[in-house]
C-alpha cells in the first residue's frame, strides 16, 4: 500500500498506546506501525527528498509531536512515550484526529514555523528530562563538553568532595595560561542556586587566582545569586539558557531532518 499520512499515523499510534499504556521506544513503534499498515520494504525505503530520511518514519515523528501536543500523549524519557491520563479518559471522535495540530502536512511557511518552534520548545523539555534522569558526574561532563565546544579549548573535570566549590576547567590556550573554572549544580525545578553557592565559588577562584568563571545549572539562581554574580563578573548559565547552548551546538543531539523553504524570487524574473 501506499505510505499513510499524518492522521492516520496518529489514529493508529493513539490506538496502540491507548491499548498497551506501558512506555514503549520510537524505533518500537515504528517497526510496529509499519505492520499494521502492510507496508512494503520499498515503502518503508522511500526517503524525504529534502533530507534522506525515510518518509514513514518522518511522519511518525511527526505524529508523535503532534500528539503531545494535543496532550494525548507524553515523551516520558528520550525517544520514548507513553499515553497520558487525559489521552485515556479523551472520548475517540472522528474530529479527534481532524485539525491539523502539530503536522507538516498541508502547511504554510508561517505555520510551519509554528510547528518548529513547538518542536524545539518539546526537545529542550526532553533534554532537561534526560539531564535530570541521569548522574552528577555526567552533568559534569555535559558542561565540560559545552564549554570545550563553544571555546574551542580542551579541559578536565575534577570536582570530588570537598573541591571548594570547583567542578573543572577549560583552558583557553595550549599552555593552560588562560582558563576558566566551572561549577555544576544539577537541580531540579524550583531549587534555585542561592547566593552562598556564588559566594563559595568566588572565594575558589580567588584562591586558584582566576579571572574567568561559569557556574552552570540545571534548575535557576536566584535574585541575590544573580546580582553577586553579576558584580564578580561571573558567567552564569541556568537550564533554560543550558539546553538551548546544547541544542545549538550539539551536545547530546543528533541531526534528524532539515528542510528548506524556498519561495520564487520575483526580483530575479523583474517584477519588483
Amino acid at each position: 500500500m501506499s505510505i499513510p499520512t499524518q492522521k492516520q499515523i496518529e489514529e493508529k499510534m493513539f490506538d496502540y498506546l491507548r491499548a498497551n499504556t506501558d512506555e514503549h521506544k520510537m524505533s518500537e513503534i515504528i517497526e510496529l506501525l509499519s505492520k499494521k499498515f502492510k507496508m512494503t520494504d520499498e515503502d518503508k525505503r522511500k526517503m524525504v527528498s529534502s533530507n534522506r530520511m525515510p518518509v514513514f518514519a518522518n511522519r511518525v515523528w511527526f505524529a508523535r509531536l503532534a500528539l503531545i501536543n494535543k496532550g494525548l500523549i507524553e515523551s516520558s524519557k528520550r525517544s520514548h512515550v507513553r499515553i497520558t491520563k487525559e489521552g485515556l479518559n479523551v472520548p475517540q471522535t472522528p474530529s479527534l484526529f481532524s485539525q491539523n495540530n502539530g503536522s507538516a502536512d498541508g502547511y504554510t511557511p508561517d505555520q510551519f514555523e509554528k510547528f518548529i518552534e513547538k518542536w524545539d520548545k518539546n526537545l529542550k523539555e526532553d533534554i532537561l528530562k534526560a539531564i535530570l534522569g541521569g548522574k552528577d558526574d555526567f552533568f559534569e561532563r555535559i558542561v565540560l563538553d559545552l564549554l570545550c565546544k563553544i571555546t574551542d579549548g580542551e579541559g578536565e573535570v575534577t570536582g570530588k568532595s570537598g573541591d571548594g566549590g570547583i567542578d573543572g576547567y577549560v583552558n583557553l590556550d595550549k599552555l593552560g595560561i588562560d582558563k576558566i573554572l566551572f561549577q555544576a549544580k544539577r537541580y531540579k525545578k524550583g531549587n534555585k542556586v542561592d547566593d552562598p553557592s556564588i559566594r563559595e565559588f568566588m572565594g575558589s577562584l580567588k584562591k586558584s587566582n582566576a579571572t574567568k568563571g561559569v557556574f552552570v545549572t540545571s534548575s535557576d539562581f536566584s535574585e541575590p545569586a544573580q546580582k553577586s554574580a553579576k558584580d564578580q563578573g561571573i558567567t552564569l548559565i541556568n537550564g533554560d539558557f543550558l539546553v538551548s547552548l546544547m541544542v545549538e551546538h550539539d551536545i547530546g543531539v543528533i541531526l534528524r531532518s532539515k528542510y528548506e523553504i524556498k519561495e520564487v524570487d520575483q526580483r530575479y524574473f523583474g517584477n519588483e
